[in-house]
């Protein structure tokens, strides 16, 4: 991590609008074209309360600590063990927190990331926002009703409509009511694509199904990145059918990141660091056991290479 040739050393981007091309961030209630996401040495706390009431007493907690890293157009993975750290960390960045518990900058393009953010971004959470008395496609509706602007065409908002429909395989179910977890799932996904954002947060859009339906939302995850939509999701774990597709690679464990970096060079920079690779073993399985059961030993190696 102290080289800046391996890649988990996060390169910090110049705040000037012009090294991102593609993208007019002038106006900062709107936002077009290509997205990139920065964030440098930001830290979370969080305010609890606890205890009778008239008798609370109030605790910080820190989630998050000295985190850095840049996420670009493409499908950026956010993984971490059962802690909590790589929902922090999503819901951080989408503004999904508490900002007085924030330290460190979040920019946008290389500029300071707006107020209106939650807006202008696609929010996918994990618990499904779905209608369950209304049809497939009347959800996705009523999405394109509020977060379209009025001067969308009833044309191109039915064309929009109708796209997201065909690309989440919701074509042949659009007038049926959304009762299945899958089902659910992919209408909320649906949900958030009709407003066509430059940038998508997914949290844990994988949990409760079936390798079959994982695999395909993370496909098609993977071609509305390849039209330049940066997507950002957490998960927690992938089998090597889903880790395939993902570009950027964020292990996070006990609010710190162990590795930020492409994700098709993680497992040699943990081999390089030492650790024993089993060729049969899935990549994301290998990275998650030194997660959980390395973490420590990994930062005491790099703090000693330091000295």
């Amino acid at each position: 991590m102290s080289s800046n040739d391996d890649p988990v050393a996060i390169p910090m981007i110049e705040r000037n609008p012009s090294d991102f091309p593609g993208m007019d961030t002038s106006d900062p209630d709107t936002l077009t074209g290509e997205a990139v996401l920065s964030f440098h040495n930001i830290s979370y706390r969080e305010t609890v309360q606890s205890g009778f009431p008239f008798r609370k007493k109030t605790y910080v907690i820190g989630r998050l600590y000295n985190i850095n890293g840049i996420m670009r157009p493409g499908l950026n993975a956010i993984m971490g063990p059962e802690d909590g750290s790589r929902s922090w960390l999503l819901d951080v960045l989408a503004a999904r927190k508490d900002p007085r518990g924030l330290s460190g900058d979040i920019l946008i393009n290389g500029k300071p990331r707006p107020a209106n953010f939650k807006c202008i971004s696609g929010y996918v959470p994990q618990k499904d926002v779905v209608m369950y008395t209304v049809t497939v496609r009347e959800n996705i509706e009523f999405s394109a009703a509020l977060r379209l602007p009025m001067t969308i065409t009833r044309d191109e908002r039915k064309r929009r409509i109708d796209e997201v429909l065909e690309l989440l395989h919701l074509d042949k179910v659009a007038n049926v009511k959304p009762r299945s977890k899958e089902l659910r799932k992919r209408t909320s996904i649906a949900m958030e694509l009709v407003a066509e954002h430059p940038i998508l947060f997914l949290d844990d859009p994988t949990t409760g199904l079936d390798l079959s339906t994982m695999t395909d939302i993370i496909s098609v995850l993977r071609r509305i990145s390849m039209r330049g939509q940066t997507v950002i999701f957490s998960i927690n774990q992938a089998q090597y059918s889903i880790f395939r597709f993902f570009d950027s690679l964020t292990l996070v464990a006990s609010g710190k990141v162990m590795y930020h970096g492409p994700a098709q060079e993680a497992l040699e920079y943990f081999k390089s660091a030492g650790y024993e690779y089993d060729s049969h073993n899935n990549p994301a399985d290998f990275f998650l056991d030194i997660i959980n059961g390395g973490f420590s030993a990994l930062l005491d190696t790099e703090e000693e290479g330091h000295d």
